[in-house]
This record gives structure tokens, sequence and C-alpha cells, in this order.
């Protein structure tokens, strides 16, 4: 991806907030719940009691959407039957799951997906420093994950474009840094970056301080190289050769040259290019094969 990488320092103070995010009353067909397993996990399966699909983690919301059923898990030795639900979870795989392990919860389904990011090729990377605390002063013990708010306005969170980052463990330790890439941002614009933390009953903290930063702008692309120079253009004309033989004794015949092409017997007319290196190579029986000095052929 073409762009510059920048880093944009938030420290992050994590304010929970105190109010209880689950209702109380009686799951039902089109209640939203929340997992609340002890074991951090639940189970997610293709009919009530049937099949094992995969797990949903604790801190996960859903739908239920029909039930409940009363079945025993297949294929165990224990008859025990369980009250079973089905789950449209906010993500990951929907199924069955035990009612034993969730709860009614207030927190609405999510809104839909932010739109994408204005087309562009650069980027920046925020970074932010995790909590350690809730606000009356305990340990933080069950963070979930991070939204990293950003966008052109200067209040950028909270609002519809973010991104979600799982937090790495439940309880942070001191001074940890995360870090976040944000793509597809316009080069040479201004952005402002927030971030929130979520605990795993899926409460927000309020916003961090926002941060901001333009976009760097790549340098330009190197000139192409230069092309091949201009042809050298040389005019072709028609001159008289006519050097005399090495002596007098006669018995010489010469034959033109320019360059290394023969031209033919002299004297003669020849057409040839300005520059042309013309000599005239004599030959006589019994006698050693001799070259006149070569001339420049001139044209007018």
């Amino acid at each position: 991806m073409r762009g510059s990488t920048i880093g944009l320092i938030v420290a992050l103070i994590v304010t929970w907030s105190p109010t209880a995010s689950h209702a109380q009353g009686p799951i039902a067909v089109g209640v939203r719940i929340v997992i609340n397993s002890p074991s951090g996990s639940i189970n997610v399966r293709q009919a009530p009691g049937g099949a094992l699909l995969g797990e949903q983690l604790t801190g996960a919301l859903g739908t239920v959407i029909g039930g409940p059923v009363q079945a025993p898990i297949a294929g165990s030795s224990d008859p025990t039957s369980f009250t079973w639900w089905p789950i449209n979870y906010d993500t990951g795989i929907d199924g069955w799951s035990g009612q034993d392990n969730m709860a009614v919860t207030t927190i609405p389904v999510p809104p839909p997906p932010p739109p994408p990011p204005a087309p562009g090729a650069g980027m920046l990377t925020a970074s932010w420093t995790e909590p350690t605390t809730n606000t009356d002063g305990t340990p933080l013990t069950d963070l979930a994950s991070y939204r990293l708010y950003y966008g052109t306005a200067p209040t950028p969170c909270p609002g519809t474009l973010f991104i979600t980052k799982a937090a790495p463990v439940p309880t942070p330790a001191a001074n940890s840094i995360l870090t976040q890439p944000v793509t597809g941002l316009i080069e040479g614009t201004r952005y402002y970056v927030s971030v929130t933390a979520l605990d795993t009953q899926g409460n927000e903290s309020v916003c961090s301080q926002v941060a901001t930063a333009i976009v760097p702008t790549p340098p330009p692309p190197p000139p192409p190289p230069p092309g091949p120079s201009a042809p050298t253009v040389r005019a072709r004309c028609t001159v008289r050769i006519e050097q005399g033989p090495p002596d007098t004794s006669g018995g010489w015949t010469g034959t033109a040259y320019a360059n290394s092409t023969a031209l033919g017997t002299v004297p003669r007319n020849a057409t040839v290019t300005a520059g042309d290196a013309l000599t005239v190579r004599w030959v006589k029986t019994g006698v050693p094969t001799q070259t006149s000095p070569a001339a420049l052929a001139v044209c007018p």
C-alpha cells in the first residue's frame, strides 16, 4: 500500500459506566441476551443438545429467534434435559445454546457496518495505553475490545466510522501500549482519532481525548529515464573518385572503397555518405597490394 505511517499517541483513561446493562426478566423470543458463562465460553449446537458447531465467548451478544426446547445433550450418559434457545449472535456462529449461561440484556442490536472509508492510499497508525482499573479503582479484569473512531471531523467519537480491535488480555499490564493502523485514507488530509474500551458485558467507556495528524503525501515518482538522443543525419551525395596509382610503372588496377564497401574501379563517380572513409586499393601482378591514404567524403 502506498503511503507513510506515523504514530498517534492516545493516552486512554477508561471510565466505565456504573449503570447496569442487563435487564431482569425471562428469556423469550425477540429479547437480547448476553453470554455470562463462568468458564469463559458457551457451546453453540446445530440443534437442541445436538452436534457442536462451535463456541461463543463470555460477553457475546445475540437475539433469541425461537424456542425454547428441552433436550439432553446427544451422546451424553447424563439424561438431564436442558433448556435450549436458538440465538442469532451479533458476530460469529449462530445456533442453539443453553439457557443456564445467558442473561437478558438491554444492549441493542449493533448498527450496520460503517461505510467504507473514502478511497485513498494513505495510512496512519494510532497508539494508546491500555487501561488497568475501573472507575471505582478496582482492577480491570474483564476487558474485551477497543473501538478506534476516526474521521475528518474534530470529534470522531462517538460515530459510525470505527475499527474494532480485540483486547489481547482481559487484565492489561501497566503501561501496555497497543497500536492499530488506519488505512484507506486520503493523502494530505487531516484526520482525528479517539479510542474507547468495552468490557465483556458490552459496556463502552467514554471517549479518550482526540489525537490528530495529517496523512503524509508520498514524494512524486522519479522522472522517467531520458530517451535516446536524436539520430545524426548525414547527407548523401555523388563524388568523383580518381586517385592516381602508386607509381607510373603502369599495370595497376584500382578499386574504390567507402569504409569497407567496394564501389568499383577508379576513376568513377560514386554515391557516398558524408564522412565515409574513401580509399583506393591498388593491385598489380607480382606486386604487393597497396592502399592509398583515406580521405573523408565531403558533400556540398
